[in-house]
């Protein structure tokens, strides 16, 4: 806890009492108004403290809560490959002007995602090694 008396303690000086601003939403939260000026509310922080690291799932999925956790957790690397996706593989942007064309798109851009994935793990078992890059760069020659 006396990490945030010791942002406050930084703040910017504001009046002729000394007083400071919190300009971090996540620190004002912790303050409650009293007569006279500002305190930490340490029971607020205290509560707060005993959900750390506590989160919900909801799904309508029924697979195991293990394996939900799991792929949540996981989905950073879908996010990531669809980034990569759009970027590396130029897939964007497209203006559809049919529902065949949209599913067309997300279709190829599944398999961009899957060539992403599998190609480099195929590389490794046959020994090769290369950056991502260069492998884009290789396949725009067989075009």
């Amino acid at each position: 806890m006396a990490w945030l008396g010791e942002e406050i303690g930084q703040g910017e000086p504001v009046g002729k009492d000394g007083g400071c601003v919190v300009s971090d939403k996540g620190y004002s939260r912790y303050l409650r108004t009293r007569t006279g000026g500002m305190e930490t509310d340490y029971a607020k922080i205290e509560r707060e403290e005993k959900l750390d690291g506590i989160w919900v799932l909801q799904t309508n999925s029924s697979a195991p809560s293990a394996r939900v956790a799991w792929q949540y957790k996981n989905l950073w690397q879908v996010e990531h490959l669809c980034r990569a996706a759009k970027f590396l593989l130029r897939t964007r942007p497209v203006h559809h002007q049919s529902d065949a064309a949209i599913r067309g798109h997300v279709f190829c851009s599944f398999l961009a995602l899957v060539l992403r994935k599998e190609l480099p793990r195929r590389m490794g078992d046959a020994g090769m090694e290369s950056e991502w890059n260069d492998i884009i760069r290789n396949l725009d020659f067989l075009y």
